[in-house]
């Protein structure tokens, strides 16, 4: 049995809640570390939620942390919190999906690495 996946700590409603609340916080001319153990997906579901929450659209956000962070496989479950705690009607979830679904036809061997981009 793998230690990484058994020793994760699967992220809550209430985790992505506070991650949105605390980005609040930060000044209009301020900067925002966002980082997570691998730096490719639960950091890169919460930038895309700060952006989005800040005022961007859904596929901009989304375009703007694939740029900076090309290797990104936002966790999904933060993605679907995010899209519901923002009234995003799904939105946001269906670029994912579709990011998922290119990128798995290319590398089928990711949906083991990323347990399905879920990461638990």
């Amino acid at each position: 049995e793998n230690d990484e996946i058994t020793e994760y700590v699967v992220p809550t409603r209430k985790d992505v809640q506070d991650i949105l609340e605390a980005a609040k916080m930060v000044p209009e001319d301020g900067r925002l570390l966002v980082h997570c153990t691998a730096g490719k997906s639960r950091s890169t579901a919460a930038a895309i939620g700060i952006l989005i929450q800040s005022g961007m659209a859904p596929q901009e956000a989304f375009d703007r942390v694939k740029a900076l962070r090309p290797a990104m496989f936002p966790n999904r479950l933060m993605i679907e919190y995010v899209d519901d705690i923002l009234g995003l009607g799904g939105e946001l979830m269906a670029i994912v999906k579709t990011y998922y679904e290119e990128k798995l036809l290319l590398f089928p061997k990711l949906v083991e690495i990323n347990r399905g981009g879920y990461n638990r």
